[in-house]
């Protein structure tokens, strides 16, 4: 029977690799390969956002460190990714961002502050293996960079195939923290000094009953997360052609279904249905419904 080990896919697993001190010299290797610049110290910062005055909203990180020169990096594993992740990745940033004043810095010395997001979900939102973000003006071309202050990374683990064009240090990274069978992941971890530690790591924690009940606990999290999602979007789609029924039937003509189907169109999007299903479902264009 093969042996198995922990996925360090898994956000728990992720976390205790890369957001223990102890495995500094991993995070440094992988930060420096996405980051393409050669880091050579970190201070690891608590992952717990401070709650703001108004309303409470906080939050707590993967990994949240400083690097030797003064550059703030969160590193988060996604294991589900949805459109409002985006919102609650930009919350983040400015949350780290902004808590700069309260160590007592001035507007002028904020520092540079960077967010990373390596998704393990089938989604293709973002255009390439590894998408870097930042803050440009719109009509310039070249693109004019407004500051460097900002910066976003997301990497698909499930394109790392696709990718020419990264380094290779970055595409082995990325390839052992996706896979799930134990022997390749050695004979990854064979080519990198530090890939051979982490697995090391992973060996360790794979040891204990304990790590991998908690790491069963977040796998089944996410499974749950998805399974509520789909039956709400399979039950918000039915009451849309449900409603979208009634009223083609009740209006009776070509332009009052057109009207009836727009009716619909509005509701399931409030209902937080994504354009794309709601288009599949009333037969309409997204013109036809988001401008009204």
């Amino acid at each position: 029977m093969r042996k198995k080990v922990l996925s360090p896919k898994n956000d728990y697993v992720f976390h205790r690799i890369f957001g223990d001190e102890k495995n500094k010299k991993l995070l440094i290797s992988l930060l420096s390969a996405i980051l393409e610049t050669n880091i050579r110290d970190v201070s690891y910062q608590s992952p717990v956002l401070k709650k703001d005055r108004i309303k409470n909203k906080g939050g707590t990180l993967d990994v949240f460190v400083i690097t030797d020169d003064n550059v703030q990096a969160n590193v988060e594993m996604q294991v589900v990714f949805r459109d409002e992740y985006i919102n609650r990745i930009l919350f983040y940033w400015a949350k780290l961002y902004a808590q700069q004043i309260d160590m007592g810095k001035k507007h002028a010395t904020l520092n540079k502050t960077i967010s990373i997001t390596i998704l393990n979900d089938d989604n293709y939102f973002f255009p390439y293996f590894h998408s870097v973000y930042g803050i440009y003006e719109g009509k310039s071309t070249p693109p004019h960079l407004l500051t460097d202050l900002f910066e976003m990374h997301f990497i698909d683990m499930n394109r790392v195939s696709e990718e020419i064009s990264e380094s290779e240090l970055l595409k082995l990274w990325i390839s052992f923290i996706k896979e799930d069978n134990p022997e390749v992941m050695k004979m990854l971890s064979a080519k990198n000094n530090c890939i051979g530690q982490a697995y090391e790591v992973i060996e360790k924690l794979s040891q204990s009953k304990a790590e991998w009940l908690k790491a069963a606990s977040r796998e089944n999290f996410w499974l749950d997360q998805r399974i509520r999602e789909d039956a709400a979007l399979k039950e918000g789609t039915e009451k849309g052609i449900e409603i979208g029924t009634e009223r083609g039937i009740e209006i009776g003509t070509e332009r009052g279904r057109k009207k009836g189907k727009i009716e619909i169109a509005k509701t399931m999007l409030e209902m937080g249905i994504d354009i794309e299903t709601i288009c599949k479902a009333t037969g309409l264009d997204v013109q036809d419904f988001k401008g009204e």
